[in-house]
């Protein structure tokens, strides 16, 4: 876990149909079990350290689809902040 996971605790109760991502990118994310906007967050802000095994040849793909909907959706702002913090 991350160590201000404070700041956006609340995005583990957001589904991540909300995101309204294609059918490929839901189910794959189903497949790890990132089901949150929560688990998406920490996904980013953990890195390479995390679900090594979701790492297909479309992963690339997936992973900038899911990007695009959480700056869409303002969700990106708790990954950027977390990422400064880090630095």
């Amino acid at each position: 876990m991350t160590e201000k996971k404070s700041d956006y605790e609340h995005l583990f109760d957001i589904s991540i149909t909300t995101l309204n991502l294609s059918d490929k990118a839901y189910k794959a994310l189903m497949k790890t079990g990132m089901s949150t906007v929560g688990d998406c967050v920490d996904f980013y802000i953990r890195g390479n350290d995390v679900l090594i095994s979701a790492r297909t040849s479309s992963f690339e793909v997936l992973a900038n689809e899911l990007k695009e909907k959480m700056v869409e959706f303002g969700y990106w702002d708790f990954v950027e902040k977390h990422l400064k913090d880090k630095t």
